[in-house]
């Protein structure tokens, strides 16, 4: 039987109070399997991105238990966001540092400290040869997710989470994206992301 990575029970989560409270999760039970690529499929408003942020520990559930890796992410954040890669759906990188020095600020965020040939090596592997010395703003939109997704890396996580990883992409950008997430599924990495898009669950 596989380990679940990912194990919610009884989730209810909302935001707001009083007339303004809106209940964005209900009773929601959920389990990750190890090594498992796990979609979240649904329209704008549907909660998904709410979920994510209760596993990354930004949003206290109201009620229910969230473990990561047998880990109560209540009880225990810290731990928890060690085990994590995040790639939000509006990634703000900062434009006054190039790739290379985002890779290092980002890794040193997990006391993770990294070489400028793992770097060139790690920007390589998603595409971005060549890019260490360029500013975010300088890169395609499918190179800045794809950098995006090199910084959701650097920690080596256990569980990768991505909300709407293709979101504002054109075909070929999404493709390339997709290869990516089948690469950390390969790695050993368990991937939860959140999509509206039939097609890329379908795919993925």
């Amino acid at each position: 039987m596989e380990q679940d990575i990912v194990r919610i029970t009884g989730l209810h989560a909302a935001y707001g109070r009083g007339a303004r409270r809106v209940q964005a999760l209900q009773a929601v039970d959920l389990h990750v399997q190890a090594g498992e690529i796990f979609g979240l499929l649904g329209p704008n408003g549907a909660g998904k991105s709410t979920l994510l942020a209760v596993l990354e520990g930004l949003h206290r559930p109201d009620h229910g238990t969230v473990q990561v890796a047998g880990i109560d992410v209540t009880a225990h954040p810290q731990r928890v966001k060690r085990l994590l890669g995040i790639q939000l759906q509006h990634t703000s990188l900062m434009d006054d540092l190039n790739a290379s020095e985002l890779m290092q600020v980002y890794a040193a965020m997990y006391e993770v400290f990294l070489t400028p040939a793992e770097i060139e090596r790690r920007l390589g592997e998603y595409g971005l040869q060549g890019q260490a010395k360029v500013f975010p703003r300088r890169l395609s939109g499918g190179q800045q997710q794809r950098l995006a997704l090199a910084l959701a890396q650097v920690n080596d996580p256990t569980l990768v989470l991505l909300d709407e990883p293709t979101s504002a992409l054109d075909p070929h950008a999404r493709r390339a994206v997709w290869d990516l997430i089948r690469r950390m599924q390969a790695n050993g990495q368990t991937v939860l992301l959140t999509t509206h898009s039939m097609e890329e669950a379908e795919t993925l």
